[in-house]
């Protein structure tokens, strides 16, 4: 038999084996709301002492965003993503140095986080309970611009960051209510632009049918690390607080 044929017979075992078995879609909103701490500094010289968003900058309230996360199962393996993303604007005092922009300086502040999250892990079903560690990968995109009004003197951090943290999910049904939690954590060498990363989620949904249900839940990114941005170094010790909640389908 020549590889065409065989080919043809295999094919519909290929497709099925990339077939997922389940498919998950919700879509809502989240309530996000972004504290903690920055320090910029020019050219090489290392960042200077770290200061609060909130009275620096004036941001730190909370803002909405939608909220869209996918998943699909095919037997054990299960892949997963997720996005969010907030956008704020507000007035603030320096408390010390940004960059070049002098203690007690004035400032107007604009910042845009999106964090996407893709995850892939192995689900074991114990029974009571289901576990499925894996990895789950955090894009972190932060737009962050300050600026001296009256001068239009200004600094800026634009970065992007990729954290692969290694995770485990569990959940369990009771009833009508699926619970679900997970936790990821990476420590890396601050020294080369890695830092601690914290990534904890807890849901709760109610299954309205077979295939419907509703969501709400709490999920909590805390990344405590530096990088460069152009020529400038930065630190960043910042905490993502996000309340879920919306619908979705599963089929």
């Amino acid at each position: 038999m020549s590889a065409s044929p065989r080919l043809l017979l295999a094919l519909p075992f290929l497709v099925g084996a990339c077939t997922p078995s389940e498919v998950t879609a919700r879509v809502g909103g989240a309530l996000l709301q972004v504290d903690g701490d920055l320090a910029l500094a020019d050219g090489d010289g290392g960042p200077r002492d770290q200061q609060d968003i909130g009275t620096a900058f004036g941001l730190g309230s909370q803002r909405a965003s939608p909220y869209v996360q996918v998943d699909a199962a095919f037997g054990g393996p299960r892949f997963g993503a997720s996005v969010m993303w907030l956008r704020e604007s507000d007035r603030g005092e320096l408390d010390r140095p940004f960059g070049g922009l002098p203690a007690g300086t004035v400032v107007e502040s604009d910042l845009e986080l999106t964090l996407l999250t893709l995850e892939a892990s192995y689900e074991f079903d114990l029974g009571f309970v289901r576990l499925a560690p894996g990895v789950t990968g955090d894009v972190v995109l932060l737009d962050f611009v300050t600026t001296e009004p009256l001068l239009g003197n200004g600094e800026t951090i634009d970065d992007a960051v990729l954290v692969p943290l290694p995770s485990l999910r569990a959940s369990g049904d009771l009833g009508p209510l699926t619970l679900s939690g997970r936790i990821g954590y990476l420590e890396a060498d601050r020294d080369r632009t890695g830092g601690r990363f914290l990534d904890l989620e807890a849901t709760v949904e109610w299954r309205v049918d077979e295939r419907l249900f509703l969501f709400g839940g709490c999920r909590r990114v805390d990344v405590d690390g530096n990088g460069r941005s152009g020529d400038q170094s930065f630190d960043a010790d910042l905490a993502v607080t996000a309340w879920l909640f919306g619908g979705g389908v599963r089929f």
